[in-house]
């Protein structure tokens, strides 16, 4: 059989590895996938998933795909209530409903992305050996598992533990007809409150009707039992919609997809079953057992990233906006820092925090505590209608996971406030800034780690993470009269960046670290200087 040998090898060119392949800055890189932009679920695109501006620069060009609908944001309906969470305006610009076959051979077309077309048969991983349908490759660096929920490198090396039971059945159905004021009477008529998520203040509040909030646009995820929950997803201009059952209690039956499409559909919509083909759109298809995550995640010879490591429920939509996003952190790790202990611990550590708090904003949702809690339900009888409780805990939940879905880079401070993205060519100076700060051997401050350092045209920027908080970006400037600072150290400055939606939390945690970075800067100026002159 025909040998190759190449540095790093991508298993997967969906979202995750044509991204990684993209920001990966190695010439010896190959991508495999025996069917490239094939179909997949996962429909509902967040608005972080196009954050970079690499991906940006796609916005245009998917918003003219053929199955393009624009995206308002999500509702979850419960019991009696339904919670809106309206995307921010600089946000829904870049959210979308779109097929994902098709905005994968968008970005492959656009990149130039070179996908072998070959199927993985085997993964040798004591010689780092990739087999696949037509040779083998041997892999120098590390393999990179981007295969979604097929998890092709961990069922071949690692334990893979099931989550918890559930299924999936979905189709797809046309709309003949949108009306989003039934929505509105559909409330009224039935007595149900209306609540608006406040993303700032991370509250659902009471809301009024809105003529021009347009229910039809956006993603419906309903409760219609204990731990049995449908998503309504429109596409194609709102002329299709996409909808599933998922369901902890067995494989839903064909009559129970079409039965919960009848009585649970959204009040706007005029549904129609459409005939039967070989074509995706008009087939009916099934997930089983799909909650399920390996062990380890990353060792010295693979990484699995985003699906390919854990997979455990499409109900919050960022699916995608996860993978891309760590993707791209991924890449400006192996570009930056390489594959070493450090950043494969520090990689398993980030994703078991992410997956934690992913599984369990989807337990928030499946187990439907207010219906069996004696005293939460108590408190919703007293002081709420029934299921407001419930979808407090939902909002908390879903606003942490959206915080995730994005990277851990942040941008933009002051009065506009924004994410910072790294810029994968951009120097790196983690040990420098590392050694001026003499760190200890786990790179840590005030209770702070330092996760990497960067230039920037007029800054040296350094970012620092701690359990329980968004990750931090430091700006060190040169030059205090043309720049907004927190705090000062003679002629150089430290500022901070604000999260997206919000400013940053600072806390007393935050306070320290900026104390000790003002004393070890002051003992330190002249090298800073230095440093700041060597990166111009």
């Amino acid at each position: 059989m025909e040998t190759a040998e190449v540095d790093y090898l991508i298993i997967g060119a969906g979202m995750a590895g044509t991204v990684l392949h993209r920001f990966l800055q190695h010439d010896s890189v190959a991508i495999l996938d025996p069917r490239p932009a094939g179909y997949k679920i996962g429909e509902s695109i967040i608005p972080e998933h196009f954050l970079h501006p690499e991906l940006r620069q796609l916005v245009p060009k998917a918003k003219q795909l053929p199955s393009y609908a624009p995206k308002f944001g999500v509702m979850f309906v419960c019991d009696g209530s339904v919670a809106s969470f309206p995307l921010p305006a600089h946000g829904a610009d870049a959210a979308m409903h779109v097929a994902r076959s098709e905005l994968e051979a968008l970005m492959h077309q656009e990149w130039q992305t070179p996908v072998v077309r070959e199927r993985v048969t085997d993964v040798q991983l004591s010689d780092r050996i990739v087999v696949t349908d037509q040779r083998q490759y041997k892999v120098r660096r590390q393999i990179i598992d981007c295969s979604g929920p097929a998890m092709v490198v961990a069922r071949h090396c690692a334990q893979i533990d099931r989550l918890w039971p559930v299924w999936a059945r979905w189709a797809y159905l046309d709309i003949e007809a949108i009306q989003d004021d039934a929505f509105w009477s559909h409330l009224r008529n039935n007595d149900m409150e209306y609540r608006r998520f406040d993303v700032p203040n991370g509250q659902l509040l009471p809301a009024e009707e809105d003529p021009d909030w347009r229910p039809s646009r956006n993603t419906i995820l309903t409760q219609i039992a204990p731990g049995i929950w449908t998503w309504q997803i429109p596409l194609y201009d709102h002329a299709i919609l996409s909808f599933g059952v998922v369901s902890r209690h067995g494989m839903p039956t064909e009559e129970d997809l079409f039965a919960a499409a009848t009585k649970h559909a959204a009040p706007h919509y005029r549904l129609r079953r459409r005939s039967p083909s070989e074509h995706w759109l008009d087939r009916i298809h099934t997930r089983g057992n799909f909650a399920r995550m390996a062990n380890p995640i990353a060792t010295d010879d693979y990484i699995l990233l985003a699906d390919a490591a854990g997979f455990a429920d499409p109900v919050y939509s960022v699916g995608t906006g996860l993978a891309v996003n760590k993707a791209i952190e991924l890449a400006s790790v192996l570009n930056e820092e390489g594959w070493n202990p450090t950043t494969r611990d520090r990689y398993i550590a980030d994703h078991t925090q992410l997956f934690d708090r992913a599984f369990k904003a989807f337990d928030t949702w499946y187990t439907g505590e207010v219906m069996t809690n004696d005293a939460a339900a108590r408190e919703v009888q007293s002081g709420f209608l029934m299921g407001t409780a419930f979808q407090v805990g939902i909002a908390q939940q879903y606003s942490r996971v959206l915080a995730d879905a994005g990277p851990a880079q942040l941008e933009g401070e002051g009065e506009v406030p924004g994410r910072h993205q790294i810029d994968p060519t951009a120097t790196p100076l983690t040990e420098a800034v590392r050694d001026l700060l003499t760190l200890s051997a786990e790179q840590t401050l005030a209770g702070w780690q330092l996760t990497g350092a960067y230039r920037t045209p007029t800054e040296v920027q350094h970012r620092w993470s701690r359990d329980g908080m968004p990750e931090l970006v430091v700006n060190t400037s040169f030059d205090p009269a043309n720049t907004r600072y927190y705090r000062r150290i003679g002629d150089i400055s430290l500022s901070f960046m604000n999260l997206w939606d919000r400013e940053y939390p600072m806390d007393a945690s935050c306070v320290a670290l900026f104390d000790a970075l003002e004393d070890r800067i002051a003992a330190a100026t002249d090298a800073w200087h230095a440093l700041a002159q060597a990166t111009h």
